[in-house]
């Protein structure tokens, strides 16, 4: 949410500086478009991180033999009347 919120707010800095008007209204123009592509490329990098991390992780669990779990006896605790 703070990238898109600085992208955001990078948007409306070069809007404004490109209505000032000049010569400088296309490179604004271009580095308005690079403000919302940066941030998304970086959500695009942390989801294809994470699916990387789902499939090895299902990858090495599917070989794997499954545990069983067994129940440890049941100890009984006596206490002494005092």
């Amino acid at each position: 949410g703070g990238m898109w919120g600085e992208a955001w707010a990078l948007g409306r800095l070069f809007e404004w500086l490109a209505s000032l008007g000049g010569s400088w209204q296309r490179a604004f123009t271009q580095a308005k478009m690079m403000s919302y592509v940066v941030p998304g490329g970086a959500v695009v990098c942390m989801i294809v991180v994470v699916l990387f991390f789902y499939a090895l992780r299902w990858t090495v669990n599917r070989g794997a033999k499954p545990r069983t779990v067994t129940a440890s006896p049941k100890v009984e605790v006596h206490r002494e009347a005092a």
